[in-house]
């Protein structure tokens, strides 16, 4: 619904059961950066600054990354788009694997 609602991205269950069982490798606002047989990483589309990794080896298990610029004086920053968003993003990522263990 988020991805909906702000990139216009739609998914639906089934592309998922796809991308799980290595049939698809692009999934609403990302494309398969690499996979083995119980994890996979997707890195967005749009900016290739974030990726997100799910995995069943311990569980379901899911994490994500902000790949940092450097800014004018050469330091490593995420930016100010993304600090504006990282409380909203732990929220939103939370809500995500809640709802998906719910489902599994």
């Amino acid at each position: 619904l988020v991805l909906r609602a702000t990139a216009g991205a739609r998914s639906t269950d089934e592309q998922v059961r796809a991308l799980a069982l290595g049939e698809i490798n692009d999934f609403a606002i990302w494309k398969v950066h690499s996979r083995s047989d119980t994890e996979v990483l997707l890195e967005d589309i749009q900016s290739n600054r974030t990726l997100s990794w799910l995995s069943t080896a311990h569980g379901l298990q899911f994490g994500s990354v902000v790949r940092p610029v450097r800014n004018r004086r050469g330091q490593l920053v995420l930016g100010p788009v993304f600090d504006a968003l990282l409380s909203a993003h732990k929220l939103y990522s939370r809500a995500l694997l809640a709802g998906a263990a719910r489902r599994v």
